[in-house]
């Protein structure tokens, strides 16, 4: 059940990432979203597929840490705050919860 959290986060983030290529041709945007996209696949693929449910949680509460940095970063240099307040909701919901089942996993 955990893994459908980090295929939706993916999801999301491609998306919005895909948003911002076609809409404004921003490709670090894309790149980005990309990558932290990727961290939020390889956390479900270890979660699901694997043996490997800690690592998989505690590469999701990366994955979530990492995006909420981001957005945070952008919050502060933007003139638009809803793409960074996405990504500041997005890693508040997805690093207490990863978090969590780490902690249940490991013990």
């Amino acid at each position: 059940m955990a893994h459908h959290i980090a295929m939706t986060s993916a999801a999301l983030l491609l998306g919005a990432g895909s948003y911002a290529l076609v809409s404004t041709g921003s490709k670090a945007s894309f790149i980005g979203s990309a990558a932290l996209a990727t961290m939020f696949g390889g956390s479900a693929y270890m979660i699901k597929q694997t043996d490997k449910v800690f690592e998989g949680c505690c590469l999701g509460a990366v994955g979530g840490l990492a995006t909420l940095a981001v957005g945070a970063s952008r919050y502060a240099k933007s003139q638009k705050k809803a793409v960074p307040l996405f990504l500041i909701a997005l890693g508040l919901i997805d690093t207490p919860f990863y978090t969590r089942k780490a902690i249940e996993w490991k013990q």
